[in-house]
């Protein structure tokens, strides 16, 4: 916006009063610099309003979140006082219940102590009467029926059985006793079912095209005793060992061929492995 200042000075005279108009070069240079002022105000103005709507803005959006922070902040308030009513209802009804929850029977102390004697006293005689009992067979040398652990097995094929590997279980197919099932025939494989002192014996019979045979009989991996046989002029040798062994329920034994590779034995039950419980440990 353009404003221009002019400067009147009014003369009346006295012919009629006539007003004239003083634009001398002072004056004009007046005016403009009156004109220049009212431009910078103008522009001043015009940047305050700017701020001030900024401002004005500015402090709108503060309100609005000050305004949503307050809602939360009730809606939290409000929960809390939601948890706080509903601990107490919980308490209350944890007194309650505590309260009123009676148990059905209480047993006396003396009464207990009383049952606890008769108790020991019942105890103290199964002993005495167990203490009777094993004292008429101290060292278990008789089994109770059902404690028997007993086997014998043997390899039925007809003619040789051959291909034997060194350190190759032999396996007794034919299973002719089995009592408790310490035996298994899958692998020639003894699995003492319980603890005791046990028997074993194996007879290997050697076969004509392979006349020599060694036999080793196994505890847990380790060798017990061996037997030995070697036909002549065509003539088959049957080797055989016996071992007694304590052994621990769990414990395996059972019978390989040691000696030599590819070997060969006779079947028709001539090679055999027995074994018994001879009391228990």
């Amino acid at each position: 916006m353009f404003f221009k200042i002019c400067v009147l000075f009014m003369i009346s005279n006295a012919n009629g009063g006539e007003i004239k108009y003083d634009e001398s070069p002072d004056t004009v240079s007046r005016m403009k610099e009156l004109e220049l002022k009212v431009m910078a105000s103008n522009n001043n103005y015009l940047q305050l309003e700017e701020k001030l709507l900024a401002y004005v803005t500015m402090n709108a959006e503060l309100l609005a979140d000050l305004k949503i922070q307050r809602e939360n902040s009730i809606k939290k308030d409000d929960e809390i006082d939601l948890l706080k009513k509903q601990l107490h209802d919980l308490q209350q009804r944890v007194v309650s219940l505590e309260t009123s929850a009676q148990p059905p029977y209480k047993q006396p102390v003396d009464e207990l102590d009383a049952d606890f004697d008769v108790l020991k006293k019942a105890d103290s005689s199964i002993n005495c009467d167990a203490g009777d009992a094993n004292s008429k067979r101290p060292s278990r040398f008789v089994l109770d029926q059902g404690e028997a652990v007993a086997f014998h097995a043997v390899v039925d094929a007809n003619g040789e059985v051959r291909h034997h590997g060194i350190n190759q279980n032999l396996v007794f197919e034919t299973v002719l006793l089995n009592i408790n099932g310490g035996y298994h025939s899958q692998h020639g494989l003894f699995i003492a079912p319980t603890a005791g002192l046990y028997i074993f014996s194996t007879s290997v019979l050697d076969a004509g095209s392979k006349p020599l045979i060694h036999a080793d009989m196994v505890k847990n991996g380790a060798v017990l005793a061996r037997a030995y046989g070697h036909g002549n002029s065509g003539f088959p040798e049957q080797g055989s060992v016996t071992v007694v062994t304590q052994l621990k329920a769990g414990d395996e034994v059972w019978v390989r061929i040691s000696c030599c590779a590819d070997g060969s034995i006779t079947g028709l039950r001539y090679t055999s492995f027995t074994g018994a419980l001879l009391m228990f440990m």
